[in-house]
């Protein structure tokens, strides 16, 4: 699990792609159990998505047609087929998938996607009204999405005036997080909101809120969206009708992961490193390192050095994405790099040269015994650099202090890219600790 090229993620798709094949060949498919069942192979997790890409296209109808005049429906290779959840897959899809997309002009009736936890839930279709968010992540994504001006409810966690203009003066979920499901659901009557995105990670009150919602026949919809971020992304963009923009910041991602893998896919005997979640409190004795856990959540920053060709030295077992160790134990390791994010250990409102500042003092402090500090291999940022959708973007600027290979100019070119296109409002000069620091 640790030594993840990204050639070898590019193999697992085709892999899988090829499996799905065999099964359409090999299975009569129309009485799938449960367990046989499984979602799409793109991003987009939407019921019409039948060919299983980030799109609802023509090429889905004439999927639905194929299994219409084939009279089998094979759940397995095609489980987004049923476009209008009711069991079968027949003519009424196809008109019911026609409408859909035609997005904003759709004729009201619910779209249906698989949910966080896989499980079908709907939206009253098409969402063109006002919008809450429960978190800064979510509202990441509605500025993404050019969505900002539709948002008038927020969770207050980690907001801010430069990331988020405006936000003090919008119904409050608390800090949104944990939000209460009466809280939410007075939205509507408070704020005319009518979909909220949730907070999906499991210290969160979505699924209560959801419950909620639907057991007191609300005008609101929960969307608890796919837990992979570009699943979030496109998912979004077709629910809440822009498409374009998520096609665009996909589009970015592309060019991004191939420009990688075309440069270091091939590496050999790539640098080894740690991915670490820095705290005001944190010490030799008890550092916090990012891996992957057992119900499959991970830190960004962890999520992007995996792709990469590097091996990334992890603490097991875990039930967290994060585990706390000791410097022992990075030592044994003797890992050529550290990386950094700072969860709550830069002081908020610091400058350029304060973070910098304070980076060198806890490079001092708490790695000075390490191979790494020696050789002047630590690297820092804000978690919310790579554990954000900003993290594509900045992906080849953190490979380019690990790999030669990655130049200078396209790194920074990708990293202007993310605000040219305004999928932010924030830059860099007003919120320094998402530049990055090294030694």
């Amino acid at each position: 699990m640790n030594q993840k090229a990204i050639i070898a993620i590019v193999l697992v798709a085709i892999l899988a792609v090829a499996a799905i094949a065999a099964a359409l060949m090999l299975t009569g498919g129309d009485k799938s159990s449960d367990e046989e069942k499984y979602l799409a192979t793109g991003n987009l997790t939407v019921l019409g998505n039948a060919d299983n890409d980030n799109k609802l296209t023509d090429h889905d109808i004439e999927i639905i047609n194929d299994i219409i005049k084939a009279g089998v429906w094979n759940k397995k290779a095609y489980p987004l087929a049923d476009a209008n959840n009711d069991g079968v897959v027949n003519e009424s899809d196809i008109s019911y998938l026609k409408n859909l997309m035609k997005g904003k002009n759709a004729t009201p009736t619910k779209m249906y996607y698989y949910n966080t936890w896989n499980e079908i839930g709907s939206v009253r279709f098409p969402v063109t009204g006002n919008i809450g968010t429960m978190y800064w992540e979510q509202a990441d994504l509605a500025i993404l999405l050019g969505l900002w001006d539709r948002v008038k409810a927020v969770g207050s966690g980690s907001l801010s005036e430069e990331k988020n203009p405006g936000w003090q003066s919008l119904y409050s979920y608390g800090k949104g997080y944990n939000a209460e499901p009466e809280v939410v659901a007075k939205s509507y009557e408070a704020a005319g909101v009518t979909a909220v995105i949730a907070y999906i990670q499991g210290d969160g009150t979505a699924k209560d809120i959801d419950a909620y919602l639907k057991g007191t026949n609300s005008k609101i919809d929960l969307l608890c969206l796919p837990t992979s971020m570009n699943g979030r992304v496109v998912t979004a963009g077709v629910l809440l009708c822009c498409e374009e923009q998520s096609e665009k910041y996909m589009k970015y991602y592309d060019e991004v992961m191939a420009y990688v893998q075309d440069k270091i896919g091939n590496v050999k005997d790539a640098p080894s490193c740690v991915t670490v979640m820095m705290r005001s409190t944190t010490t030799t004795a008890d550092i916090r390192f990012l891996n992957m856990s057992t119900t499959g959540e991970s830190n960004g920053l962890y999520t992007y050095m995996l792709q990469s060709p590097s091996e990334v030295y992890i603490v097991e077992p875990t039930n967290s994405y994060a585990t706390h160790t000791d410097i022992e134990w990075l030592n044994s390791k003797n890992p050529d790099w550290i990386i950094f994010c700072s969860s709550g250990a830069w002081t908020t409102g610091n400058t350029q040269e304060q973070n910098m500042a304070q980076f060198k003092q806890e490079c001092d402090d708490i790695f000075s015994s390490t191979t790494a500090y020696k050789n002047k291999h630590i690297v820092a940022t804000a978690n919310g650099t790579m554990n954000s959708f900003f993290g594509c973007f900045a992906y080849p600027k953190l490979l380019s202090y690990l790999y030669d290979e990655i130049e200078d100019d396209y790194a920074d070119k990708m990293v202007q890219a993310f605000f040219d296109e305004k999928f932010a409002y924030y830059t860099l000069d007003n919120m320094p600790s998402y530049q990055f620091y090294s030694m």
